[in-house]
């Protein structure tokens, strides 16, 4: 699974080769809920496992969606006391000082969902399309 930036980032597509639209494939035939939420994470487990994306949760960007999302968050260098950031925020624990925040700095939705899942299209057409809404 790969994936590439389109049109200056306002597009993340996510690539499927063959082997892995088999692989997809196999976990739409094995369990018969299409586009549950842990198929699409052991889908994409490789991907956000090996790249800047992860699962985003559309209630962390004020979001008002139930839409897959996958964003790019903050490193150590981002952190912050407030949750803040340009599409929010994710908790990243707490210490003696208190809370502390990771910036949401990127994210993309799958604005399909209520039709099909993205794994349709990843097996269809080998790219699943999600929308940056800036």
């Amino acid at each position: 699974m790969d994936h590439e930036f389109r049109n200056d980032r306002a597009q993340l597509v996510i690539l499927a080769d063959a082997q892995d639209r088999e692989d997809i494939r196999e976990i739409l035939e094995d369990h018969p809920d299409r586009g549950c939420d842990w198929q699409e994470a052991e889908a994409l487990d490789s991907l956000t496992s090996n790249s800047e994306l992860q699962w985003i949760s559309p209630s962390a960007t004020g979001d008002l969606t139930d839409a897959p999302m996958l964003g790019i968050v903050g490193g150590d260098n981002d952190v912050s006391r407030e949750p803040s950031g340009p599409h929010g925020s994710i908790q990243g624990g707490a210490d003696k000082e208190g809370e502390f925040f990771y910036p949401i700095l990127e994210r993309w939705a799958f604005m399909d969902y209520q039709l099909r899942t993205f794994l349709e299209d990843l097996t269809d057409k080998g790219e699943a399309i999600f929308i940056n809404s800036n």
